[in-house]
């Protein structure tokens, strides 16, 4: 196995077990509430702890089979919706400034 190959899938592995819950950290939490290092803990416990638990709630409720597309789905959702809440938080200040 090339070490490139390695290499890749190792950085897929570690950008799947953070990406989803930075996201969704940063939804529930507003930016600068957090230091670097917490931030970082509640990025790997979301992405541990929502993404195999949405997809076992989409697999036993709605009969998605559990297949690549299905977790990168269920991966760019969680992203979406902690940018969705941060997103309506600033905008809820933004107002509340004016």
């Amino acid at each position: 196995m090339p070490v490139e190959s390695i290499g890749m899938g190792f950085a897929l592995m570690t950008a799947s077990a953070f990406i989803p819950g930075f996201f969704l950290s940063l939804g529930l939490f507003p930016p600068r509430t957090l230091s670097k290092g917490q931030r970082v803990g509640y990025s790997f416990f979301f992405s541990i702890a929502f993404v195999p638990l949405s997809l076992y709630a989409l697999n036993k409720l709605a009969g998605v089979p559990i297949e690549s597309f299905t977790v990168l789905g269920v991966m760019a959702l969680l992203s979406m919706a902690g940018l969705a809440v941060l997103g309506a938080r600033l905008h809820v200040q933004k107002k509340r400034l004016q």
